[in-house]
């Protein structure tokens, strides 16, 4: 099986040799590594040069710079385009694997042909390079989900994708990219990021892809690894308040224009956007650590998710008193 690694990065140049060496150093080898640059200013263009130079081993490094700062999503879309291989992998710029990473990924893809998507445990390190206090919370989280909820076979939990997304839409289960797997050919449709997302984009993109994939499959085995520092990217106030405004304002659009609907299917797609609105702000919220914002907005989600049939009954019930009047 062949890989392609994706790293988009940006004003990350103190961490990138250590990201790219861990990928290069890996046991099994991937194919391409695709460096997505979104327009830093700092000297990240001379640091992945020097090491396109250094490089001695058969993986070839492809570096892409953006015109302009598009953001995260754009930078990782252009690296899905650019890739050749069925295998993809993430890895943020600031992260790193652990060199026995993709061959773990290689064996489980090649046993067990229904698997669409791996998962692996993540360590999280702090700026001393030590495991960080949330890594037990995190991992006994994430095992507690595995072993009461999914078939365990060597090693390994497995689990139908719509079980995963009822998991992750309900936030009972996390995850990061740089520990995620996909395996294209086995995806009913290729997924990409939405670009207009600059929040919480992972979350957005990961229930799509698992509305395409088959099998999902986890190892407990800590094979990536989360580095948390200084510059970790955090929402500025400012950009967070005014993307608020403007989720909150698209679903105040769409209360009003579900009195417009001419047909159940325009009523159930405005209810949907609503329903996936209130998810991305609780995303959002939990992200600020607005614990009760967060589950308010899931709340918001979960009953309007429950009630939509309700409401599209009530929908039609309406339409059939305006035709009973009118005749």
């Amino acid at each position: 099986m062949e890989i392609s690694v994706i790293i988009p990065t940006f004003n990350r140049s103190l961490f990138l040799p250590k990201c790219i060496q861990s990928v290069l150093l890996q046991n099994y080898p991937v194919k391409e590594i695709i460096i997505i640059d979104d327009f830093s200013d700092d000297n990240t263009t001379l640091v992945v040069e020097n090491l396109i130079k250094e490089n001695q081993t058969q993986t070839k490094i492809i570096y892409l710079k953006q015109t302009k700062n598009q953001g995260v999503s754009s930078a990782r879309n252009l690296g899905l385009n650019a890739a050749q291989y069925n295998i993809v992998l993430f890895l943020d710029s600031d992260d790193y694997w652990e060199q026995d990473y993709t061959s773990n990924v290689v064996n489980i893809f090649e046993k067990y042909q229904d698997v669409s998507i791996i998962f692996t445990r993540l360590n999280v390190i702090d700026s001393s390079n030590r495991l960080s206090a949330e890594q037990l919370m995190v991992k006994e989280k994430k095992i507690r989900f595995w072993r009461q909820c999914c078939e365990s076979k060597d090693e390994l939990f497995f689990a139908p994708t719509q079980q995963v997304k009822r998991h992750v839409l309900m936030q009972q289960l996390t995850f990061f990219l740089s520990a995620l797997a996909i395996n294209k050919s086995r995806m009913d449709c290729p997924v990409f990021f939405d670009s207009n997302l600059y929040f919480a984009e992972d979350h957005e993109y990961l229930v799509r892809l698992l509305d395409n994939a088959k099998t999902v499959a986890y190892t407990d085995k800590p094979l990536s690894n989360y580095v948390i520092h200084g510059s970790n990217t955090v929402l500025a106030n400012a950009d967070y308040q005014k993307h608020m405004r403007n989720l909150h304002g698209g679903i105040s659009s769409c209360l009003k224009m579900l009195a417009c609907c001419d047909n159940a299917d325009e009523y159930q797609f405005l209810l949907e956007y609503i329903i996936n609105k209130f998810r991305l702000i609780g995303w959002l919220k939990q992200d600020q650590n607005d614990r009760h914002g967060a589950y308010e907005a899931f709340r918001n989600s979960y009953l309007f998710s429950r009630k939509w049939k309700d409401l599209l009954r009530v929908w039609k019930a309406k339409l059939y008193l305006v035709f009973f009047h009118k005749h």
